[in-house]
C-alpha cells in the first residue's frame, strides 16, 4: 500500500492530471492480473500434457518388458490416446494420432508393423484375425485401474 501511495504521490508532484493518474493506476494492475492468468493457463496446460506424455512412455516400457501382456497394450493405448487428445483443442485424438499410437505400442511389444502383418497374413491365405483373449469386462477394469492409478 505503502507503494501505491508514494506512486499516487510522484504523478502529483510531476502535475500529470487526474485523469490520467487515474486511468494508469487502474490500468496497470489490470494488464497485470491478465498476463499472469495467461501465464498460469499455459504453465498447467504444458505441465498436463508433460505429465500424459510421461505416463505414456512408462506404459510403453512396460510393455517393452512384457510384450504379451494384453493388459499392458491397453494401458499403453489409453495412455497414448490421453497424451495425444491433450495436444488437440477438442481433446481427442485424430486418426492420425491412433495410427501414430498403434506403431509405438507395436514397436514397444516387437510386433511387426501393420503392413508387415498384412503381407503375413496375405501370404498364409488368411485372413487376419483381432479377436482379444480378453473379456470385455476385463479390459473395462483394467483401463479403470489405469486411469484411477493416474489420477493419484
Amino acid at each position: 500500500m505503502d507503494i501505491f501511495l508514494t506512486i499516487v504521490q510522484l504523478f502529483w508532484s510531476l502535475g500529470v492530471k487526474e485523469t490520467w493518474m487515474i486511468v494508469i493506476l487502474f490500468l496497470v494492475p489490470w494488464i497485470f492480473i491478465i498476463w499472469q492468468a495467461y501465464f498460469w493457463i499455459n504453465y498447467f496446460e504444458t505441465y498436463s500434457a508433460n505429465k500424459l506424455k510421461n505416463e505414456y512412455q512408462e506404459s510403453l516400457k512396460m510393455l517393452a518388458d512384457n510384450p504379451r501382456n494384453k493388459l499392458l497394450r491397453q494401458q499403453a493405448l489409453i495412455a497414448g490416446r490421453m497424451y495425444y487428445g491433450s495436444l488437440r483443442s477438442d481433446g481427442v485424438p485424430n486418426m492420425y494420432d491412433e495410427i501414430t499410437v498403434d506403431k509405438h505400442i507395436r514397436a514397444a511389444a516387437g510386433a511387426p508393423s501393420a503392413e508387415e502383418f498384412q503381407m503375413q497374413q496375405n501370404s498364409a491365405g488368411s485372413s487376419p484375425s483381432f479377436q482379444s483373449d480378453m473379456t470385455d469386462a476385463e479390459l473395462v477394469q483394467g483401463a479403470l485401474s489405469y486411469i484411477r492409478k493416474t489420477e493419484l
